[in-house]
């Protein structure tokens, strides 16, 4: 996967290949200023659209004080986490 979560990585994109990478991510993201605590992640895996952009996208969010997070995807439907942790707490919304 790519990461972009800083303004460097709009050039050149973290590129996460393990579950170390994906921890160490989390991490950074805990650490950050409120401004700076949410990730763009897109697959290596999935052929760009015909405009050479991802047809999809997993956005990352943790609040280290809060201990906190949130996930979003955004592919032919929009889905994020609510609440509590449930089985009920992903939520679908129509694109």
């Amino acid at each position: 996967m790519k990461a972009y979560y800083r303004n460097e990585h709009g050039q050149s994109p973290v590129v996460l290949r393990s579950p170390e990478d994906v921890d160490n991510l989390i991490d950074e993201l805990m650490a950050s200023d409120p401004s700076d605590n949410m990730a763009v992640l897109h697959s290596l895996e999935r052929p760009l659209m015909p405009a050479g952009v991802p047809d999809h996208e997993l956005m990352v969010g943790a609040d280290g004080d809060l201990q906190v997070g949130v996930l979003a995807f955004v592919d032919d439907g929009n889905f994020v986490s609510l609440g509590r942790p449930t089985m009920s707490s992903l939520s679908s919304f129509p694109s």
